[in-house]
């Protein structure tokens, strides 16, 4: 087990790095989708393009590239085929990622308005702070490890076999995103970047004057970012990697 699991994430880095174009072009798809974000966020409604920037253009916009990154990033370990061909297949299967991904934004929606809801309804008194540490531990464990991880899933699924037959196996493949190589997997690859990505966020320098610490936390900041995007594509490439064989195998059989 431990030896499949290391061998899929080294073989997906591997895979990441040499494959310089495929890179380079999930770069591009990670810088337009943060500018997006930016302007989004930075963008008023004083004007009526202002509204339609904001309402339309741009989380349109924001959608189609997050899922075009999500399909090439799914599909970058593939071998023999070049960065045109990764980009054309991206952009056709995008639409199959937001498909199979509807159910579990419904379900992500709830989960956040319950745990809003439960949060209101604790008494926060020193003798009952466990229910706020279990409150906030069961959130983080549902939203940003157990569903993110049973979303690439059935991205995989969708990729490999299309969004009806995705569909069809919706629950098969809910219940494969929590097999021990696919959780071991995640849960190292999201501690080994998230404990680097925080060290750099939320470690403070001292050194030089005003402008000096500004150049810093600018750099840590996009240092921070590039970690982000090096770890969720070493993570997909590495599940898809170790998911292959079991959906080869049973297509075959």
């Amino acid at each position: 087990m431990f030896k499949d699991i290391f061998a899929s994430i080294t073989s997906a880095a591997r895979k990441l790095f040499t494959n310089f174009g495929a890179t380079l072009i999930a770069l591009l798809l990670y810088a337009l989708l943060l500018l997006v974000l930016y302007v989004f966020f930075t963008t008023g409604v004083g004007t009526v393009t202002h509204v339609l920037l904001s309402l339309v253009v741009l989380p349109l916009a924001a959608v189609v590239l997050f899922f075009v990154l999500q399909a090439l990033a799914v599909s970058y370990v593939r071998i023999g085929v070049g960065p045109g061909y990764l980009l054309r297949r991206a952009l056709r299967d995008c639409w199959k990622l937001l498909l199979v991904s509807l159910p579990l934004i419904l379900l992500a929606g709830l989960l956040s308005y319950g745990f809003g809801w439960l949060a209101g309804k604790l008494d926060y008194d020193q003798s009952r702070a466990w229910q706020g540490t279990l409150l906030n531990w069961s959130r983080f464990v549902l939203l940003y490890l157990a569903l993110p991880l049973m979303a690439i899933h059935v991205w995989l699924a969708a990729v490999r076999e299309g969004a009806g037959a995705a569909y069809r196996g919706f629950f098969r493949h809910l219940g494969r995103a929590f097999a021990p190589r696919t959780v071991a997997i995640y849960a190292l690859l999201f501690a080994l970047f998230g404990a680097a990505v925080y060290g750099l966020l939320f470690t403070r320098t001292q050194f030089g004057g005003a402008w000096v610490e500004m150049g810093l936390l600018g750099g840590r900041l996009a240092l921070a970012l590039l970690l982000v995007f090096v770890g969720w594509l070493v993570t997909l490439g590495a599940l898809a990697e170790v998911t292959a064989r079991p959906a080869q195998a049973e297509l075959e059989g």
